[in-house]
């Protein structure tokens, strides 16, 4: 009987919830497929009937039709109303967001709205851990607070799936930086690594002209007994020098005279 009476009271403050947030709207009025998720058992506002989920706390998530992928593809975002100060809806979110990530390839953003069993406002402080939970673990990806009503809260899920679109825009641009980086850091490598093993060792191998150790190199200029002095002309084989013959070291002279 207690928990009877706890469940229909939970439900009757998640409706009078769901009555004020929904105030005067219409499907059309969030400017895309949007679908809803409530973690209490009620009905969906007038005209919702189509776009509108109650996932009973303490239940395994089933897979309704909105969960299927083919359905997933063509919703632009989630958005969860939850009572995070009952430990039943907790699990419910936890549940579902965990079921998401099975589908994380075709899952649209889900954007959370914390509510309370009472027409106050959520204490940010009080559920911050629980929202920081959900967050950290990529459940939700972005909470809208202060429970806004009616047009207030259209325009509220709007700017949370603006700017959840432009950090999935950032995410992704940054990826494909990141992407490009290291495909020209692979095509670097692979081109010095060519250039030093394979390019280099055929061209130097039959270039590199033979060394002459007995080069008189005392001066710079002595090649062959010649010393080589100014440029003259380019020749047919290259440069042309003028030359004249080195002077004979006296031993060489007095070894040749005996």
């Amino acid at each position: 009987s207690n928990t009877f009476e706890c469940g229909w009271l939970v439900r009757r403050a998640m409706q009078s919830v769901v009555n004020r947030l929904f105030a005067g709207l219409a499907p059309k009025d969030f400017g895309g497929e949007v679908h809803f998720m409530c973690t209490a058992d009620v009905p969906a506002p007038a005209g919702f009937e189509g776009s509108w989920s109650s996932i009973v706390p303490g239940s395994k998530p089933q897979q309704p039709t909105w969960l299927g992928e083919r359905e997933l593809l063509k919703i632009s975002a989630i958005v969860a109303i939850s009572n995070v100060a009952d430990d039943a809806q907790q699990q419910a979110i936890t549940s579902i967001g965990s079921y998401l990530h099975l589908h994380a390839l075709v899952a649209p953003p889900v954007i959370f709205i914390p509510v309370s069993d009472t027409s106050e406002r959520v204490d940010q402080k009080i559920v911050w851990p629980f929202v920081q939970h959900l967050l950290s673990q990529a459940v939700i990806d972005d909470v809208a607070w202060g429970v806004p009503m009616g047009f207030a809260f259209a325009f509220a899920v709007q700017a949370k799936m603006r700017n959840v679109s432009a950090m999935l825009n950032q995410v992704q641009h940054d990826l494909c930086r990141r992407a490009a980086l290291v495909e020209n850091r692979d095509r670097m490598t692979d081109s010095i690594d060519f250039a030093l093993w394979h390019y280099l060792g055929s061209r130097l191998l039959h270039n590199i002209p033979p060394v002459i150790d007995d080069i008189d190199d005392r001066n710079g200029q002595g090649v062959g007994g010649f010393r080589l002095g100014g440029k003259l002309c380019r020749g047919v084989f290259g440069l042309v020098y003028k030359t004249s013959r080195l002077a004979v070291p006296a031993t060489d002279t007095q070894h040749h005279s005996m």
